[in-house]
Parts: C-alpha cells; sequence; structure tokens
C-alpha cells in the first residue's frame, strides 16, 4: 500500500554498503508515484535510482514506465547556472522536483485509453 502512495522504506536490507544505514523497517519516505514503484520492481535505493535516471537526459531519451491508468516518461537534467528551457509535449501533464544534489528529475504523464 505504501508503494502505490508514493512512499518507499528507505533504508532495506541487503542495501547498507549503498546507503551507509542498516536496515530500518520503520523508516520510509515519500517519493512520489511512479518513483516508488519503479524502484520497488527494480529493487532500487534511492541512490541508485538516481544514478540510474541519469541515463535518461531528455524527453527523447527518458525512460518509460506504464501502469494501468497511465504512461509515464522521466529523465534527468543536471543544474546549471544559467536559464535552461525544457520542452514538455503538449498532450503531457508534469511535475519538476529536485534530486536533492545536483539537478532536477521530471516525470511526465499522460492517460492512456
Amino acid at each position: 500500500m505504501a508503494v502505490e502512495n508514493g512512499f518507499i522504506e528507505r533504508y532495506k536490507e541487503d542495501k547498507e554498503s549503498i546507503t551507509g544505514i542498516s536496515k530500518e523497517p520503520w523508516h520510509f519516505r515519500y517519493i512520489g508515484y511512479p518513483h516508488s514503484a519503479i524502484m520497488e520492481e527494480k529493487g532500487f535505493a534511492l541512490e541508485e535510482y538516481h544514478v540510474f535516471l541519469k541515463e535518461f537526459i531528455s524527453e527523447d531519451n527518458s525512460f518509460k514506465y506504464k501502469d494501468d491508468k497511465y504512461i509515464w516518461k522521466i529523465f534527468y537534467i543536471k543544474a546549471v547556472d544559467e536559464v535552461e528551457t525544457i520542452e514538455i509535449s503538449d498532450d503531457y501533464g508534469y511535475t519538476i522536483s529536485g534530486n536533492n544534489r545536483d539537478g532536477f528529475i521530471i516525470t511526465e504523464y499522460k492517460e492512456f485509453q
């Protein structure tokens, strides 16, 4: 139920070498859906997910994800000092969130028929 509502177990077993924190089954973090579902399906810690997303650097080169209602396109934009313009398809909604390190995660979505 947590994953469907955008939450992840932040520090899972067998991820100590990546997170630096032992398993904490009570520690949840909100990252939003579909990111929580993707992380769960791929078995990623948050740090691994951020590295994974850096492979997808534009709308044309985005990670595609589909659930029973939406099509999602997710990609990473590196933070830069100057203003940057990002093209978003007119038929997609979107969210933009910082990754708390060095860039932004763009999440586009639309319902499919």
